[in-house]
């Protein structure tokens, strides 16, 4: 008979047998049906006791294993004994699947390393775990002087985050070794690492997919497990209500309570088990599979997707790159990088810090062009321009008027199409004030600008309250005075008949430029009452009844 000594984890109770005479010890706790292991307790000893392997979550391990701990002396009067663990590497004896167990061996050890790897140590060569931070080579980063690693400041905001090497100003008060801007290297990192992954980006597509399915064949699997365990509940409750005397009410009752409680459990686990049946994804076919590798096949679009993480990024960098070492010049303002990849390859870079006030400088490219259009466009017809090309300011803000005309004041760039009316007859791209226009055309200011609102005249205006500027050729004085030749066009009233179209609807469409309005009087002259003719542009005038008729009910909607 052997001495045994038995514990139970993760659990606050529970049964075991205490008397086995045997190498296993069948336990029943709150995490379910286990094994713990029999196991010699030192080398000094032949005792064998019993070991959980897991993490204290009730997970044994199939492995017999010998030389976990070691005893040593410790100085003293009298001397003392101290047991110190080993590393698995270090174990005498594994022999591996040994018992039934949820935890593989390899998975033990894989779980160990990744445990061991998320501590910010660096005396233990940890990296840390890959957290939110916009740095993507946090834990990476090795000074090339003297050794440290070097830790990521965010004192002025992500944008101007830092490495720096702050081991001798901690550990001695010394001046701080070395720092560079943390974007510039990140920058050349991820360039470094798309470049050595787009080969094997279909690859890595694969084995994801591969990854999703086994992850859900395991969640299912769990949920088998826990619906057995449910079941075998209610068989053990039933059995022990259909084993009570009848006379003892008392008893039976409350068994009788247990049953249904457990039967309750197990519907309750299998309606659960029905809908995530019913809500979660299903597995790609292969057509769906194909799209998805054609897809995933294009690295940097994922990479640089909205989607996508810091934390994502950061995992990405971490399967290729083992460390990076910075070697940083600050009279030069330029670092020299060293990228150690996983297989044992190293790369060097040069990167160049931006110079002093950068971020407060405009680009010399933005200003060419600011200059460029301020003699035939308005400040605020600029900044649409630079925003439609996605330039930005230097902190990242899109362009807008005030930005571009206080651009323009600081680098003393002169403009021909100015916003205020006042004391103005008319600028560079040809258009006039509406007050000029007025008295061009004879009309009132107030016809002026029903008109402009209607489109019969080209208009700009930086906004809904600002002053109108009137674009005035002499065509254009020829179709609103009415001596313009209007032979053969419709007028308002037919095109609305034609198309099916309110008024309000066909003035619509002169403003998107779909047709060109036409002042003519109506009669012979001298007359004093006017009309509307519209010319058509390409194909306005053949609508079908169908458009048409929707085109009218979303103006009356709106």
């Amino acid at each position: 008979m052997l001495s045994l000594a038995t514990q139970v984890a993760g659990t606050r109770w529970g049964t075991c047998a205490s008397c086995i005479d045997g190498a296993t010890v069948n336990t029943i706790s709150r995490s379910g049906i286990g094994r713990l292991r029999l196991e010699p307790d030192d080398e000094q000893s032949s005792r064998p006791v019993l070991r959980g392997l897991g993490f204290g979550n009730g997970a044994r391990l199939p492995d017999f294993v010998y030389g976990r701990v070691k005893r040593e002396a410790a100085p003293g009067d009298p001397p003392s004994s101290v047991e110190r663990r080993r590393p698995p590497e270090e174990w005498d004896i594994v022999v591996q699947d040994v018992y039934p167990a949820y935890l593989s061996f390899d998975a033990y050890l894989a779980n160990r390393r990744q445990l061991r790897d998320n501590l910010s140590n660096f005396a233990c060569k940890s990296r840390g775990a890959p957290r939110e931070g916009a740095a993507l080579l946090h834990g990476l980063v090795v000074c090339g002087r003297c050794g440290s690693r070097m830790a990521v400041s965010y004192g002025r905001g992500d944008q101007h985050r830092r490495y720096e090497c702050r081991r001798a100003q901690a550990n001695y008060a010394e001046p701080a070794c070395q720092s560079f801007l943390a974007r510039e290297v990140d920058r050349i990192a991820a360039e470094a690492f798309l470049d050595a992954v787009r080969p094997a980006g279909l690859e890595t597509t694969i084995a994801a997919l591969q990854g999703l399915a086994e992850e859900r064949r395991s969640i299912d699997h769990q949920w088998c497990l826990r619906l057995e365990r449910a079941r075998y509940e209610a068989r053990m409750a039933q059995r022990q209500y259909d084993a009570v005397d009848p006379d003892n009410r008392l008893v039976a009752r409350e068994l009788e309570r247990r049953w249904e409680a457990a039967l309750g459990a197990v519907d309750h686990l299998e309606q659960e088990y029905a809908h995530l049946q019913r809500t979660e994804l299903s597995p790609l076919t292969e057509e769906e599979t194909e799209e998805v590798r054609r897809l995933a096949a294009d690295l940097p679009a994922l990479w640089h997707a909205e989607t996508t993480t810091a934390v994502d990024r950061k995992r990405l960098l971490r399967l290729a790159i083992v460390e990076v070492t910075i070697v940083a010049d600050a009279v030069a303002r330029t670092a020299d990088v060293r990228l150690l990849w996983s297989g044992g390859a190293a790369t060097r870079h040069s990167v160049r810090c931006p110079p002093p006030g950068w971020h407060l400088r405009t680009d010399p490219d933005v200003l060419a062009f600011i200059r460029d259009l301020a003699g035939q466009h308005p400040d605020h017809r600029i900044a649409n321009r630079l925003n439609a090309r996605g330039l930005r300011t230097q902190t990242g803000k899109p362009w807008t008027y005030d930005r571009v005309a206080s651009m323009r004041r600081v680098h003393g760039i002169p403009t021909g199409c100015p916003v205020d009316t006042t004391n103005r007859q008319d600028r560079s791209d040809g258009f006039v004030p509406a007050a000029v226009a007025a008295r061009y055309l004879g009309q009132s200011l107030a016809a002026i600008r029903v008109w402009a609102h209607d489109g019969a005249l080209s208009t700009d205006q930086r906004r809904t309250a600002s002053k109108i500027w009137v674009r005035l050729t002499p065509e254009d004085i020829a179709r609103l005075d009415g001596t313009a030749d209007v032979t053969g066009l419709p007028t308002l009233s037919e095109v609305t008949e034609q198309a099916g179209l309110t008024r309000a609807a066909v003035w619509q469409r002169v403003r998107e430029g779909a047709f060109i309005a036409y002042r003519t009087s109506r009669g012979p002259a001298p007359s004093s009452q006017w009309e509307w003719r519209l010319r058509p542009i390409g194909a306005s005038l053949s609508l079908n009844p169908d458009s048409a008729r929707k085109e009218m009910e979303q103006h009356h909607e709106a």
